[in-house]
C-alpha cells in the first residue's frame, strides 16, 4: 500500500503543477517540483540497501515512512516555491527508502516458492497507482485545492505505520545483532556516499537542465557531468579496496545474475517510463485530447500489465523458473514497442490499443525476475543490497533516458518544422506547441504541424524499442535458477545449522561429564 503511495505521489505532481504555478506564481521552478524528488528518491536507494543489512530492517521501514510523510506534511503547508522544493526532497529522500525496504520486507518474510505471486500482486497494485495518481490529483485539484494532493498521504501513511509495528515481524538480520552502534556506522561506507551521492545528483542535474536550461556544450553541463564521471571512477575504486564493507562489495555486483538483472532492470526501467511518459503527449498533441482523455486511453497498456504480473507470478510459483516468463515478457515488450513506433495521425482506435496490450503484457511478465533473481542468487544477508541495486538500475534508466529522449523530440520538432515551413519561427512555437496551439491553427497548418509532431514523436519511440530490445540482455544472461531449489537449500541448511548446534552442545555436555568425574576422582584421591 504504501510503496504505491509514492509511485502515486510522484504522478499525482503532474496534474497539480498549474495550480500550483498559478498560486505561488513560480513557473521557473516547476522543472523543480518533480526534480526535487527524483534526485533524493534516485540518490539514496543505495545506501538504504545498506542500512536494511545492518539496523533493524522494521524500524528502518518505519523511519523511511516517517520521513515521507514529513515531506508531504511540509509539501502541504509550503507557503512558497521553496518551501514546496524542500518539501519535495524530504518525500524523495523517504520515498528511497520506502521502495527498497518494501521489497527488502516481502522477499525476506515471504518463503522463495511463494514469493513469484506476492512480486505479482505487489506489481499489480504498482500498475494501478500509475493510473490512479494523475486521476487522484486531477480530481482533488479540482474539488479542493492542491495541497489535498500531499495532505492525503499523512492518514494513509500513519496507518501503515501502525499496522506494520504491529502485524510484521521484523526479518532476521544477524548483523544488526552482531555489531554495535560505531561499528554499523563506520561500516555504512561513509567515504564511498561521499563520492557516490553527489555524482548521481550531478548527472541528473546534468541531464535535467541539459538542452532545456542550459545548452549541452555550456560549461555548466560539462562540469557537472564531469564531476559525476569522476566522482563515479572514485566510488569504484573505493567499493574495490573497501571489498565486503563497501555500500555495493564487488563479489555481489560480479554476480551473473544480479550483473545483467541489473542491465535488465536499467533497459527495462528507461523503456517504461519512455512509453508511460509519451504515450499521453501523442494522444494529448497528436489526436487533440485531453490530458484525462489521454490517460484514459493508456488504460490497456496498465490493464495488461496487471493481468501479467499477477499471471507470470502463479506460472513461476509453479514452474520455479523465472527467466521463462521473462523472455516471453522481453519478446512481447519488443513486438509493442515495435508496433507502438507505426503510430499515425489516424491509427485506428483497434490498433493502438493492441499495440499497448503487447507492450503492457510483455512488461508485466518480465519486470519480477530480476527482483526473483537477487532472492534466488545471493545469499540472505546480502539480498538488501542486491534488491537497491535494481531498484536502483530501475530508476536510473528513466533519469538517463528521459531528457535524452526529451532532447530529441525537441530538434526533431525544430528540424522538421524548419524543413516543411521555412517561415514560422521554430524555437518562438516550440515554447508553446501542444493542445491548444495545434488546434487554432488554420486546417491545413495543423495538418503539416501535427505531421511534424507524429514523426518527431516516432523518433522517441525508435529510442524506446531500442532500449526495450536490450532488456533482452537479462534473460541471455542470467543463470536458470529454480526457486523452490532455493527455498529447500535454505531448509537444508537451516537443518545443517541446528545439526551443528546439537552436536556442540552434547560435546559440552560429554566434556562436562568427564570433567565432574575427575573431580569426584580428584576428592577421593584427597
Amino acid at each position: 500500500m504504501i510503496n504505491s503511495l509514492t509511485l502515486q505521489d510522484r504522478l499525482i505532481i503532474a496534474t497539480a503543477i498549474p495550480a500550483i504555478t498559478d498560486e505561488f506564481r513560480s513557473m521557473s521552478d516547476v522543472g523543480w517540483y518533480g526534480g526535487a524528488y527524483l534526485v533524493t528518491s534516485c540518490t539514496f536507494i543505495l545506501l538504504y540497501g545498506k542500512v536494511y543489512t545492518l539496523f533493524s530492517i522494521k524500524r528502518s521501514y518505519m523511519s523511511a515512512i516517517f520521513l515521507f510523510l514529513i515531506g508531504s506534511a511540509l509539501c502541504g503547508a509550503a507557503r512558497n516555491s521553496h518551501s514546496f522544493i524542500f518539501g519535495r526532497a524530504v518525500a524523495g529522500l523517504g520515498s528511497a527508502g520506502i521502495s527498497s525496504g518494501t521489497q527488502v520486507l516481502i522477499v525476506l518474510t515471504v518463503p522463495p516458492q511463494s514469493l513469484p505471486i506476492y512480486l505479482g500482486f505487489m506489481g499489480a497494485v504498482y500498475g494501478l497507482a500509475s493510473v490512479m495518481g494523475p486521476l487522484v490529483g486531477g480530481a482533488l485539484t479540482t474539488t479542493a485545492s492542491w495541497r489535498w494532493c500531499f495532505w492525503l498521504n499523512l492518514p494513509i501513511g500513519a496507518a501503515a505505520i501502525a499496522a506494520i509495528w504491529f502485524l510484521v515481524d521484523d526479518p532476521i538480520n544477524p548483523k544488526a545483532t552482531k555489531l554495535n552502534t560505531k561499528e554499523k556506522i563506520l561500516q555504512l561506507d561513509l567515504w564511498g556516499n561521499m563520492a557516490f551521492i553527489p555524482g548521481i545528483i550531478s548527472l541528473i542535474l546534468g541531464l535535467q537542465m541539459g538542452g532545456t536550461r542550459y545548452s549541452w556544450n555550456s560549461p555548466v553541463i560539462i562540469t557537472l557531468l564531469t564531476m559525476s564521471y569522476v566522482l563515479f571512477i572514485v566510488f569504484t575504486l573505493i567499493q574495490v579496496l573497501r571489498s565486503d564493507t563497501a555500500t555495493v562489495a564487488p563479489r555481489i555486483f560480479k554476480q551473473r545474475s544480479i550483473f545483467f538483472g541489473f542491465l535488465a532492470s536499467f533497459f527495462g526501467g528507461a523503456s517504461q517510463m519512455l512509453f508511460i511518459y509519451y504515450l499521453p503527449i501523442w494522444f494529448q498533441g497528436v489526436q487533440n485530447m485531453n490530458a484525462l482523455d489521454s490517460g484514459k486511453r493508456t488504460l490497456p497498456l496498465v490493464a495488461a500489465l496487471v493481468a501479467a504480473n499477477i499471471l507470470s507470478g502463479i506460472t513461476t510459483n509453479k514452474i520455479g523458473h523465472y527467466l521463462f516468463p521473462m523472455l516471453i515478457g522481453v519478446i512481447c515488450m519488443s513486438i509493442g514497442a515495435g508496433l507502438i513506433t507505426t503510430l499515425e495521425l489516424h491509427t485506428r482506435t483497434v490498433d493502438w490499443m493492441t499495440h499497448q496490450l503487447l507492450y503492457g503484457w510483455g512488461l508485466g511478465c518480465m519486470s519480477p525476475a530480476p527482483v526473483l533473481a537477487a532472492r534466488a542468487a545471493l545469499p540472505r544477508a546480502d539480498v538488501s543490497i542486491g534488491l537497491a541495486l535494481m531498484r536502483f538500475a530501475q530508476n536510473l534508466g528513466g533519469v538517463i533516458f528521459l531528457p535524452v529522449a526529451g532532447t530529441i523530440l525537441t530538434n526533431e520538432l525544430a528540424t522538421g518544422l524548419a524543413a516543411v515551413r521555412p517561415d514560422l519561427d521554430a524555437a518562438a512555437l516550440l515554447q508553446s506547441i501542444g493542445v491548444t496551439t495545434i488546434t487554432k491553427l488554420p486546417r491545413e497548418e495543423k495538418e503539416v504541424i501535427l505531421a511534424v509532431y507524429n514523426s518527431s514523436l516516432r523518433s522517441v519511440f525508435y529510442v524506446g524499442l531500442v532500449v526495450t530490445c536490450l532488456t533482452a540482455i537479462g534473460p541471455i544472461g542470467m543463470e536458470w535458477i529454480n526457486v523452490k531449489d532455493t527455498e529447500r537449500r535454505e531448509q537444508l541448511k537451516q537443518g545443517d545449522n541446528e545439526e551443528e548446534k546439537q552436536h556442540l552442545t552434547s560435546e559440552h555436555e560429554d566434556t562436562g561429564d568427564s570433567t565432574d568425574e575427575e573431580d569426584e576422582e580428584d576428592e577421593q584421591i584427597g
